[in-house]
């Protein structure tokens, strides 16, 4: 964990960028998936940073920090309502979605072997240009599907 004191203190003392230009990182909302990575490639994990749900003060300072010396932030989360919204606040950001779409959705939802529901919401939702149909797909399916559900593509990916 860092706190934002350490990350303030990192960005005003060595405004020089923290990974080289162009350097994916790559963005979880739990922090089962860094455990799961750490465990699985060790020292060959890239760079994996967990916001732990919305991104603290310290997460977004640090994340700014790497786009603003062009990282490409790749952001997945959570299959629920919550998620979607953290995953909108990242993507306002300047991060992309990391099987975070229609199509990553429906697979994980199909195979799901614990299906946890997925209530309608009860708030006006609106499409995200980011993941067109996902949230028609997730209103129909009615299936939360958390990152721990899909946690072999997100180390997969990560390979």
């Amino acid at each position: 964990m860092i706190t934002l004191r350490q990350v303030d203190n990192f960005v005003s003392e060595q405004p020089a960028p923290l990974l080289p230009p162009e350097t994916r990182v790559w963005v979880c909302e739990n922090v089962a998936v860094v455990a799961e990575a750490t465990n699985a490639l060790g020292r060959d994990c890239p760079p994996l940073i967990c916001v732990e749900g919305w991104p603290s003060h310290a997460a977004t300072l640090l994340l700014q920090h790497l786009l603003n010396h062009g990282a490409d932030i790749a952001y997945h989360g959570d299959f629920d309502w919550e998620g979607l919204a953290i995953a909108d606040q990242m993507m306002q950001m300047g991060a992309h979605p990391w099987r975070m779409d229609r199509d990553s959705y429906l697979a994980a939802a199909t195979r799901a072997t614990r299906r946890s529901a997925l209530n309608r919401p009860d708030f006006p939702f609106y499409e995200y240009p980011w993941a067109p149909g996902l949230v028609d797909a997730m209103i129909q399916q009615a299936t939360r599907v958390e990152e721990e559900h899909v946690m072999e593509d997100l180390i997969a990916d990560l390979t």
